[in-house]
């Protein structure tokens, strides 16, 4: 009932009693406890407002509670975070120590592998320099007569000898050293002869004679390296120019002289080339007389195999669950043909092939969500074009490990595969460790483990040895595979796995491997078969194809989240404990109300617009960005250490290429001195006059041998001349 019902009831009560008839002492009494009773209903009208109030109180402080919590669980979590960064920074600062001390050094190394290939790079330079004077020096008595028909049992000296006697009107026999026929085939289907004579006034006499072959299919020029060839063919439009105008032009050897001045033109590029049979096919006779041989027809094809050639106009009829993808060749205009790749349709969603400007390859990045593997997988379809076809080209394996290594940036699994037209025999397709040059370089034994010495998965499972049924010479497109493994760290298949081990199959009509599949060193662990089928005119026209299977696994590995949830705890009320709770309130013996009500007015103070939490949650995600920021610099700082480590792993495959090279122009020049010398002899002990002129000595060198040796025929010499150091009799040694 209502405080305000009682009290009216009360009083209704006590005017009742009043107007009844009752004795005094009843009636006082029972005003007594009629004002009692409205003292007590007073009272509980008081006490319901004070429980109201409570109730507030409590709904203030629950909130208050919970946030406390949520500061103390923030602070909790900042000084975790602080923690961390502390344990991060200190790590990171060590990191970067280390990783500055290794700049300083790799960058010390730099400058000196520079300086070292700088001064290798000059040697090779002379060193070239002089093999190309050695090869113009071996081929100076050398000439080349073109348009000669070809016969099976020809005799080549004695059909050259006929021909200088009726085309040119030479009646005596010249004295030839060796004859033979070289390069390309001519227009009358026969190649040039090249002929190389004794006696060089003898060669001046052919060749003041080349007039008479004027208007005739025939021609005679003097045979220089490729280098010089191509020298002369910029040199000699200007020299027949000059000529034309009068002036005196000289042209020797690959250098032009005008008046006696050395003409040097700066719009005249010099490059090697390419190929030195193309150049014996494409040369420009060296004087007018000799023009008229100059070029000859491209030769027909000896063969009429019929190859399957696309373009983007085709449409292919496959089966209906397979698709395809075409890379065809831009720079001709007619059907030349390039790279398809054969797929199935369910797969589509998983390959994604990447654009690439080179016409060599196409590459496929298989999505690592059909596999268990952690990463994508890098697939490349290759066609290299024969060496000596149209549409070949020198840089064709360069342009692949160009895409290579911009596509292959995180990537390990690598398979690449085709027809690479690279014959490589049983070479050795990385490289050996160089202890000496990893001392002299300071690498250290993890970079070493990285780079040179991947191929111990090889060693592991015993097929480090390469086998090839094609033992044939190694051709040019071959050496360039090689290099490229050893470079991109990749590893032949064929010979080493499963049926083909130990065997290495043919690929190409049975002769010649030039098919391979190329795996990098993780890729092992995932290829689950190989090998070379037999040939089936149906599939190629004269390639076996080349079947291997990767390992696929399929299991979706799903990772079970678990969450911390909070138990809100709530007070229960129980009805049965009301006296006691309101006893407990009125009483309030230790003033405990109105200190909680002090409490609650500084907190409410103290938390109004919640400016210390603002401030606290600010500087919590000013330490999260913090942490994320020294995060991300940690893992570039760990990228730039690893591309350091992979740039010292291309320096030292350069300097082995290099050393590579330098030991191969060391040899030819030492060869190329050798050819030079060999019809040369030594005289020494021969007394030497002051001022001796070269005719002098060439007839005391002829009276030695008339007088000392009893020769009675007389010698001819090319040149005879004193040379090298004075011996104790103050003589000097004479060559011939």
């Amino acid at each position: 009932m209502d405080p305000n019902d009682t009290k009216l009831l009360l009083e209704e009560t006590s005017k009742n009693t009043l107007e009844a008839n009752i004795e005094p002492k009843t009636l006082e009494v029972l005003n007594k406890i009629l004002n009692t009773l409205l003292s007590m209903n007073t009272r509980i009208a008081k006490i319901e407002t004070e429980v109201e109030k409570i109730e507030d109180v409590k709904q203030q402080l629950s909130s208050v509670v919970q946030r406390m919590d949520h500061v103390e669980n923030n602070i909790a979590d900042l000084q975790q975070h602080n923690k961390e960064m502390e344990n991060s920074f200190e790590g990171m600062g060590q990191v970067v120590e280390k990783a500055l001390e290794k700049c300083e050094l790799n960058r010390n190394d730099i400058e000196k592998i520079e300086e070292t290939t700088m001064q290798e790079k000059s040697i090779i330079k002379e060193l070239q320099e002089t093999v190309l004077d050695l090869k113009c020096r071996s081929m100076k008595n050398n000439l080349v007569f073109n348009g000669l028909t070809y016969h099976p049992s020809e005799d080549c000296e004695a059909k050259l000898q006929d021909f200088i006697n009726r085309q040119l009107g030479i009646e005596y026999m010249v004295t030839l050293g060796n004859v033979h026929r070289f390069g390309k085939y001519g227009r009358n289907g026969a190649r040039p002869i090249v002929a190389r004579f004794v006696y060089r006034k003898e060669l001046e006499h052919v060749l003041k004679q080349a007039y008479r072959l004027k208007n005739t299919n025939f021609g005679i020029n003097e045979q220089f390296p490729p280098e010089i060839e191509i020298r002369r063919r910029k040199l000699y439009p200007i020299f027949k120019k000059e000529k034309s105008l009068g002036k005196q032009a000289r042209l020797v050897r690959d250098k032009l002289y005008i008046n006696g001045q050395l003409f040097n033109p700066e719009n005249i590029n010099i490059n090697p080339a390419n190929n030195d049979r193309e150049i014996i096919n494409q040369r420009t006779p060296s004087t007018p007389q000799h023009r008229e041989a100059a070029n000859s027809p491209p030769i027909p094809p000896r063969s009429k195999r019929t190859q399957t050639k696309l373009d983007n106009l085709d449409v292919l009829e496959l089966p209906r669950e397979y698709d395809y993808f075409a890379k065809n060749r831009r720079k001709f205009k007619n059907k030349s043909g390039g790279i398809l790749i054969i797929f199935k349709k369910n797969l589509k969603q998983y390959l994604r092939f990447l654009k690439s400007d080179s016409e060599f390859v196409q590459w496929i990045e298989i999505s690592n969500q059909i596999s268990s593997l952690d990463q994508h997988t890098l697939f490349g379809c290759t066609y290299v074009p024969p060496e000596f076809s149209k549409y070949s080209s020198d840089e064709s394996f360069i342009e692949i490990e160009e895409e290579l290594l911009i596509f292959s940036q995180g990537i390990k699994n690598i398979v690449i595969v085709g027809d690479f037209n690279a014959r490589t025999s049983s070479l050795k397709d990385y490289v050996d460790d160089d202890i000496n040059l990893q001392e002299i370089l300071q690498i250290e034994e993890d970079i070493i483990n990285d780079n040179t010495s991947s191929y111990s998965i090889l060693k592991e499972n015993n097929i480090l040895q390469r086998f090839n049924k094609d033992t044939g010479r190694v051709n040019k497109y071959g050496t360039k595979l090689l290099d490229f493994c050893k470079r991109c760290n990749l590893f032949i298949a064929n010979g080493r796995l499963f049926s083909d081990n130990g065997i290495g199959h043919t690929t190409c009509k049975d002769a010649s491997m030039v098919d391979y599949l190329l795996l990098s060193p993780n890729s092992f662990n995932i290829t689950t078969d190989f090998e070379i089928i037999d040939f089936n005119p149906m599939f190629s026209d004269v390639h076996n194809r080349v079947h291997f299977t990767m390992k696929i696994d399929n299991d979706n590995h799903q990772k079970n989240l678990t969450f911390n949830q909070k138990v809100d705890q709530h007070v229960r009320w129980r009805s049965d404990k009301t006296n006691e709770f309101i006893q407990e309130i009125n009483d309030d013996p230790n003033n405990s109300l109105n200190e909680l009500n002090i409490m609650l007015n500084k907190m409410n103070e103290n938390t109004q617009g919640g400016a210390d939490i603002d401030e606290i949650e600010k500087g919590m995600e000013f330490v999260n960005s913090s942490f994320e920021v020294s995060k991300t610099e940690r893992e570039n700082l760990k990228s730039t250490v690893s591309e350091i480590q992979i740039n010292n792993g291309e320096i030292v495959t350069h300097l082995d290429d290099i050393r590579r090279n330098l030991n191969h122009l060391t040899e030819r020049h030492l060869d190329l001195q050798t050819r030079s010398m060999r019809e040369n002899l030594v005289f020494s002990g021969i007394p030497h006059k002051d001022e001796e002129t070269i005719e002098e000595t060439e007839n005391i060198i002829k009276n030695f041998m008339y007088t000392e040796l009893k020769m009675e025929t007389t010698v001819d010499f090319h040149r005879a001349h004193r040379f090298g150091k004075e011996t104790e009799f103050r003589d000097k040694k004479m060559g011939g």
